[in-house]
């Protein structure tokens, strides 16, 4: 058999400590809520000064670098002061020609040409005024070691692939060709290098 009791509390409002515990707890109650309200002021106060400091920061960045800085893609401010810190570095502006490549930067892309080096290439080798091809390569063109040709200067046949290998870069058209070519390095001769020189009066047509 399972005896169940339950017992009833009765609080008398009227009983002087009741009411006393009562006002402490509603006392305790003001108190918190005036620390939560000075934490969340105090929070606010330091996210203001963070702001300014931070303000402060960039204004005084700004005030080290040329007046002309343009700021790079991909770098903040910040990263730009701390590198001029650490190398001898000057800010020349937005890129627009590095190792004979010509750059364009525009809002829908970069855009890379090496129309001045295919110009200066064809100048080194006094093929400037050379008449044009319409293709870089012959069709009917079936370049073999050639035993018998006459020897050409290697140095100056490889200087001429070398260069044409690095217009490569912004011209795959001539790439077959320029590779055929490359294979005969080591014993070029005269009909290799006519092959070549080809290339450069393509190259004429752009």
């Amino acid at each position: 058999m399972t005896i169940e009791e339950s017992m009833h509390v009765v609080f008398d409002e009227t009983n002087p400590k009741f009411q006393d515990q009562v006002s402490k707890n509603a006392d305790e109650e003001d108190l918190l809520q005036e620390q939560i309200s000075a934490a969340e002021k105090s929070t606010a106060a330091g996210n203001q000064l963070a702001e300014k400091e931070k303000q402060s920061t960039e204004k005084a960045a700004d005030s080290k670098l040329p007046k002309d800085w343009i700021q790079p893609r991909g770098l903040s401010k910040d990263n730009i002061i701390a590198m001029q810190g650490e190398f001898e570095m000057s800010i020349m502006g937005e890129l627009a020609y590095f190792l004979r490549l010509q750059v364009k930067q525009l809002k829908h892309g970069t855009f890379l040409n090496q129309s001045k080096y295919c110009f200066d290439l064809l100048k080194k080798f006094k093929m400037e005024d050379c008449k044009e091809a319409a293709t870089p390569i012959s069709t009917n063109c079936l370049m073999d070691a050639d035993e018998a040709g006459q020897p050409v200067d290697s140095t100056k046949y490889r200087g001429l692939i070398g260069s044409l290998l690095y217009l490569t870069a912004s011209r795959p058209d001539i790439q077959f060709g320029v590779c055929l070519c490359a294979r005969f390095q080591a014993n070029p001769k005269e009909s290799h290098f006519k092959a070549a020189k080809r290339i450069l009066k393509y190259l004429m047509k752009d």
